[in-house]
Parts: structure tokens; C-alpha cells; sequence
């Protein structure tokens, strides 16, 4: 008959409870082994768990069945982790979240080991078991993994907001105070992942030689994705750009619809500018270029 080892807490009068350990073919013979080796009776015991049995020879010593919980607890810890990166990167921040990267990285690192072991042991082992008894405390089974998930998504969604709404307003914060290079620094992460008000900002910068070297092609790229964004500043600045042959080569029909995609925002700029170079179109050009602006549509990202 197979041989399985129990595990429980016995509360021994004067202690604050002892683990201990019992090998019995079934929970009942455990019971009555730990009641005549410490002289308790069965409400003294509880947490009463059966070990994780091993499949096959050399499958190492058994360990208690793990509900999931560290791996959850893991992944949590590294999307935090995620959230922390982000606002290490802000000056302010260098020394003390450094540290706090340190020692939450160690703890997540012990953490996900302890639950990918334990996952590794319940895949090889089998579970065998008797029906929960009132007298003890049968071992608590989580629901899976994957209930996780949505509010894991919803945690990682919050750390990224937090973290470009932070970058956001330190990248504004330095802009203020003249201190470009590091704007430039700030802006550069925000629209490369699509953020259309640090696109915009970062062509500006661009355009007017601020904290980089000027670079009116670089300017039209960032000041184009977010125009697709529908800023309408950007939308403008390309028309001027396009207007006079900066970073493009000159083109009033392409000027002409992006001053008129500006204007439909209701930019006073792009109404006076789309005027004055309709003076030098012809109305084949202008009627091309309205059409263009006819069938634009914005994109997102």
C-alpha cells in the first residue's frame, strides 16, 4: 500500500503551533498518529494538507500543492516594475527608484521561482486525496491563472498612463524652463509610442533647432504623425513647411490642404494662410487640393 506524507500545525499548550509531519496510506491513520505522538486531540490540528505525491523514480521530495498564487503575485510584481521603469527615468527619481527597482526585482525574482517550481512539481506529481472532514482544515484550492488576467491588464494600463502623464508634465516643466535636451530626451519615448500632443512637441523642437539640431525633414515626420492624430497645430505647421520647401520639397496643393484640414479646427492661422497662397494656385490646384482634403481621414497610434 502506497505511503503518503502528511503535513499540519498542532497546537501544543504553551507554543504557538508546530509543523510536523506524518507518512500514513490514508488522512485518518495520519490523524490518529499525530494525536498519540503529541497527545492532542483532533481539533488541536489544523491546516491538515496532504504533499503533492511524485510520479516516478528520482522525481525528488514532495512539496505542498501550489494554487497559482506566487506566479500571480510574481507577474503583478513585474508589471509594477514596469510602472517604476518609467519613473526611474525622470531625474528626480534616479537614486530612490533605483533602489526600489533592486529590491522589488529580488523579490519578484524569489517569487516567480517558488511558483514555477512548485507549477513544474504539480505537472509531474499526482494529486490523491481523501473528502474534506469538518475536524480539519482542508487545503484551499484557487480558481486558475487566467481569472488574473483582466485585472492584470487593467494594473498595467494604470502604470502607463501614470507613468506618460508624468513624463508629460516633467517634459512641459523643462520646456518652460529652457532646458530642451532633456525635453527632447522626455518627448522622444511618448511619441515614438504614438502620445500625439509629445509628437507635435518634438517636431517643434525639431523645426526650430531647440535641445537638437535642426532638422526640418525630422520636424515634417513628427509634426505628419501627429496631423494623423488630428492636431491641428500640426496640421498647420506642415502646411507652412510645405508652403516653403522645409524638409519637403515645395508643394502649395499639399500646403493648400493641410492649412484647409487645419482651418476645419477652426485655426485663424490656417484660414489667412490658406488665402494668401490660393493668390499664387491656379483653380485646377485648388480644386486638387480640396479634393485631396475631402478624402483625408485621421489615424490613431
Amino acid at each position: 500500500m502506497p505511503m503518503y506524507t502528511w503535513d499540519a500545525t498542532v497546537l501544543i499548550p504553551g507554543t504557538a503551533g508546530a509543523r510536523v509531519r506524518v507518512q500514513a496510506d490514508n488522512s485518518l491513520t495520519a490523524m490518529r498518529l499525530i494525536e498519540a505522538q503529541y497527545g492532542v486531540s483532533t481539533d488541536k490540528i489544523l491546516g491538515f494538507t496532504q504533499l503533492v505525491e511524485p510520479s516516478g523514480a528520482g522525481a525528488g521530495p514532495a512539496r505542498t500543492l501550489s494554487s497559482g498564487r506566487d506566479t500571480g503575485l510574481g507577474i503583478l510584481i513585474l508589471l509594477l516594475l514596469g510602472g517604476i521603469y518609467h519613473l526611474t527615468t525622470l531625474p528626480w527619481q534616479w537614486l530612490v527608484g533605483g533602489a526600489a527597482v533592486i529590491v522589488l526585482g529580488v523579490a519578484a525574482l524569489v517569487v516567480l521561482v517558488r511558483g514555477i517550481r512548485r507549477k513544474t512539481l504539480l505537472r509531474r506529481g499526482k494529486i490523491v486525496g481523501d473528502p474534506p472532514r469538518k475536524d480539519f482544515v482542508a487545503p484551499a484550492v484557487a480558481g486558475p491563472l487566467e481569472d488574473m488576467a483582466g485585472p492584470l491588464k487593467d494594473v498595467a494600463s494604470a502604470l502607463e498612463d501614470v507613468a506618460v502623464v508624468l513624463r508629460k508634465d516633467f517634459a512641459d516643466a523643462a520646456i518652460q524652463r529652457q532646458e530642451y535636451q532633456k525635453a527632447v530626451q522626455l518627448l522622444r519615448p511618448l511619441a515614438e509610442k504614438g502620445h500625439a500632443s509629445s509628437q507635435y512637441n518634438l517636431g517643434v523642437l525639431y523645426d526650430q533647432g531647440l535641445g537638437v539640431e535642426q532638422d526640418c525633414a525630422e520636424a515634417v515626420k513628427w509634426f505628419r504623425r501627429a496631423a494623423e492624430q488630428d492636431v491641428a497645430s500640426a496640421k498647420f505647421n506642415l502646411g507652412v513647411l510645405y508652403e516653403n520647401g522645409q524638409g519637403v520639397p515645395r508643394n502649395l496643393v499639399q500646403a493648400y490642404m493641410w492649412f484647409e484640414l487645419s482651418a476645419a479646427h477652426g485655426e485663424q492661422r490656417a484660414t489667412q494662410a490658406r488665402e494668401m497662397i490660393a493668390q499664387d494656385m491656379t483653380g485646377a490646384q485648388i480644386a486638387e487640393a480640396l479634393g485631396l482634403a475631402s478624402e483625408w481621414k485621421p489615424r490613431h497610434g
